[in-house]
């Protein structure tokens, strides 16, 4: 009976066998070849510059002011990946009477329509939010 139940599985042991002595050797052989040449430094650290041989005597220059080459914003802006989804958030915020969220979040559905192939689910963002009656 014992003999029945290693004969059947036999096969099921030797594919996970196969499968992780494959996935052992892909995996030497891409640590193998991805870190060859990570004791280099001469290689990984050629634009770093050395900070005792900088010239730190020259003071840096301010930023200067620009004016928008596009236009004067008399209510808000909103940045996105296209100049539709753009405007959508703008629209939204300025003219709508939303607020910075509703902006934020209707110019991100409308870039998930425009460049779908570019955001969705899993996707990162950075929202800095802040309420003037808190002060925070």
């Amino acid at each position: 009976m014992v003999e029945q139940r290693i004969q059947r599985n036999g096969p099921i042991f030797f594919a996970i066998l196969g499968a992780a002595i494959l996935v052992a050797v892909g995996l030497a052989l891409g640590l193998g070849i991805g870190l060859r040449n990570a004791g280099d430094d001469s290689k990984n650290n050629s634009n770093v510059h050395d900070s005792d041989k900088c010239d730190n005597s020259k003071a840096t220059k301010s930023t200067p002011f620009y004016k928008s080459a596009t236009g004067t914003y008399n209510y808000a802006a909103v940045v996105a990946d296209s100049k539709k989804a753009s405007e959508i958030g703008t629209d939204i915020m300025a003219r709508k009477g939303g607020n910075a969220v509703d902006a934020a979040v209707a110019a991100v559905f409308a870039t998930g329509l425009l460049n779908a192939h570019s955001s969705g689910i899993g996707g990162g963002s950075f929202i800095v939010v802040y309420d003037s009656e808190k002060n925070k």
